[in-house]
């Protein structure tokens, strides 16, 4: 069994790799070669990322009895 809090850090570290092999060609961003998008592959994203962050408050939520 993980740890909520465990698996939170995990969220946020997939959703920065994601991002860094969404918006470069090498997934390095140190390297500034930009992938190209369309609107639609944007808002897709930004709405994956969205949701993501939705998912893992609840998880952290309801181990802090917040919710």
């Amino acid at each position: 069994m993980s740890s909520p809090v465990y698996d939170c850090g995990q969220a946020h570290r997939e959703l920065g790799e994601c991002l860094n092999h969404f918006l470069y060609q090498d997934g390095k961003p140190k390297n500034n070669i930009k992938n190209e998008h369309t609107y639609e592959e944007l808002w897709n994203e930004l709405e994956s990322i969205r949701k993501d962050a939705w998912e893992s408050y609840s998880d952290i939520a309801d181990y802090m009895g917040w919710e």
